[in-house]
C-alpha cells in the first residue's frame, strides 16, 4: 500500500499577503490596541471652528489631545506623527503659532487640508477614539487578505483614500506622484440610473500610454453635462475641440454639424475630444482596459494637485506628474517609442506606446497606511465603504 504523506498546514504567516504593508499594519494594530488599553485620548467639546489668536477651553482640550497621543504612541513604541510633541505652554488656552503647526501635522497625516485651522473635519477626526483607531486597521487588514496576495516587484499602486500614487521597482518605491480621484458624489442620473463617481478598486496592467489622446466622451458625460454647457453658452463645443464621430467608418466632423433632433432624441451619440491643451486628458493617457472604463491621465487642470483632499474627478485618476511615470514605465519595456517622449508630445498628434510586458497596477481602497519609519496614517472612509463593510459583518454575526 502506498501512503501518500499529508504535509502539515503551513503556518498563518504563510497564508498573509506579501506586501510589506500588511507586516506593518499588524505591528500598528498591537500598538494602538495598547494605547486604547492605555485610556487614549481625551475628547474635544462640540463647537465652531477653532484658530490661531483664539483663547478659550477647547483650545486647552485639543492641546491635552495631542499631547496623550504623542505620549501614548512613545509609551509603547510608537513614531508620533507630530514634529513638535507635547511641549509645556504659558498659556495652554491659547491658540498659538506652535499649536497651530501641531494642527497642521495632524491634518496632514488625516488627508485634510493641513491650514491649521481646527474645523469640522478635523475636529471629528479628532474626537476618533483609539480603539475605533485600532478597528479601523483590523478592516485594512481585512482588505489586504481579500487581496491581492501578490505584491509584484515592479508595479503601480493608486492609494485612492490617500490620493497618491506609487511606482514600484525591484519591490521598492521610486515615485511617487500626487493623484486626484472620484469625488464621491452622486454625479448624474441617466437611464432610470444614478452615477456615483467613485474609483473602482481593481487588479489589472498597463498595457499601452497614449501620447496627446483623443477624449472619447462616455454618452453620460455628453447628456448630462456637456449638452447643458451647450444650450448655455453656444459653440462650446467647437470651441473645445469636441467632435462627432461614427465608430468603424472613420466619419467625423465638428459638434456644430450635429442636427437639434440628435441632442434630444434617444439615439447613440458618439462624442471626442481632440488632441490638444484643452483636452481633458491633459497630454497622456494610461490604458489598462477594465469593466469599469477607467484609467490614469494627466489634466489641464493642475489647481486640485495643490489641494490635501483630492477628491474631484468621475473615477478615473488624474496624475499630477505624468511624464515622470511615463519615462519610468517606458525604461523598463522592451518595445520602445520610435522617438523620445519629449520628441513625440511636440507632434500633437496621437501616438501610442505598447507596455512589453504590461506593468501591474493595484488601485487600492485603503484607510490606513503606515510609513517605513512606523508613522500611521488614518486617510478617511472617501467612499463609506468601511462603513458599508462594518454593517455587512454586523449583520452576519
Amino acid at each position: 500500500i502506498n501512503l501518500v504523506a499529508i504535509a502539515p498546514p503551513p503556518p498563518i504567516g504563510a497564508w498573509e499577503p506579501a506586501h510589506p504593508q500588511y507586516r506593518r499594519l499588524v505591528g500598528a494594530l498591537s500598538l494602538y490596541r495598547k494605547v486604547a488599553e492605555a485610556g487614549g485620548w481625551p475628547g474635544i467639546e462640540a463647537g465652531g471652528k477653532i484658530q490661531k489668536g483664539e483663547r478659550n477651553r477647547r483650545v486647552a482640550q485639543i492641546r491635552a489631545r495631542l499631547d496623550a497621543e504623542d505620549r501614548l504612541l512613545r509609551q509603547f513604541g510608537g513614531t508620533p506623527t507630530d514634529s513638535l510633541g507635547a511641549t509645556a505652554v504659558a498659556d495652554p488656552e491659547l491658540f498659538d503659532a506652535g499649536l497651530k503647526k501641531r494642527v497642521a501635522d495632524f491634518q496632514a497625516f488625516h488627508a485634510l487640508e493641513n491650514d491649521g485651522v481646527a474645523g469640522k473635519g478635523t475636529l471629528a477626526e479628532m474626537n476618533i477614539t483609539a480603539a475605533d483607531r485600532a478597528r479601523q486597521i483590523e478592516r485594512t487588514l481585512d482588505r489586504w487578505r481579500q487581496g491581492p496576495g501578490l505584491a509584484p516587484d515592479h508595479r503601480v499602486e493608486v492609494v485612492i483614500p490617500g490620493m497618491w500614487l506609487d511606482l514600484y521597482q525591484d519591490g521598492n518605491p521610486v515615485l511617487t506622484l500626487k493623484t486626484v480621484v472620484g469625488s464621491g458624489h452622486e454625479s448624474a442620473e441617466w437611464k432610470g440610473e444614478t452615477s456615483v463617481a467613485q474609483t473602482p478598486e481593481l487588479v489589472d496592467e498597463i498595457e499601452r500610454i497614449e501620447v496627446n489622446p483623443k477624449w472619447h466622451i462616455p454618452e453620460i458625460i455628453i447628456r448630462t453635462e456637456l449638452l447643458a454647457k451647450e444650450k448655455k453658452s453656444p459653440g462650446f463645443l467647437d470651441k473645445g475641440g469636441y467632435e462627432w464621430y461614427q465608430p468603424g467608418t472613420g466619419k467625423f466632423g465638428p459638434a456644430s454639424e450635429l442636427p437639434d433632433s440628435i441632442w434630444t432624441g434617444k439615439k447613440r451619440l458618439f462624442l471626442r475630444q481632440r488632441s490638444g491643451d484643452a483636452n481633458a486628458l491633459g497630454k497622456m493617457k494610461f490604458l489598462f482596459p477594465n469593466p469599469y472604463a477607467v484609467y490614469l491621465h494627466d489634466t489641464p487642470d493642475k489647481k486640485y494637485f495643490n489641494r490635501a483632499r483630492r477628491a474631484f474627478s468621475h473615477g478615473c485618476v488624474r496624475v499630477e506628474n505624468p511624464s515622470a511615470l511615463a519615462e519610468s514605465l517606458i525604461a523598463h519595456t522592451t518595445t520602445k517609442p520610435p522617438r523620445t517622449l519629449t520628441d513625440l508630445l511636440r507632434t500633437g498628434k496621437l501616438h501610442t506606446i505598447n507596455m512589453t510586458p504590461a506593468v501591474p497596477i493595484h488601485l487600492l481602497y485603503r484607510t490606513t497606511w503606515v510609513l517605513p519609519d512606523g508613522r500611521v496614517r488614518f486617510l478617511g472612509d472617501l467612499y463609506g465603504w468601511d462603513a458599508a463593510f462594518d454593517s455587512l459583518t454586523a449583520e452576519r454575526r
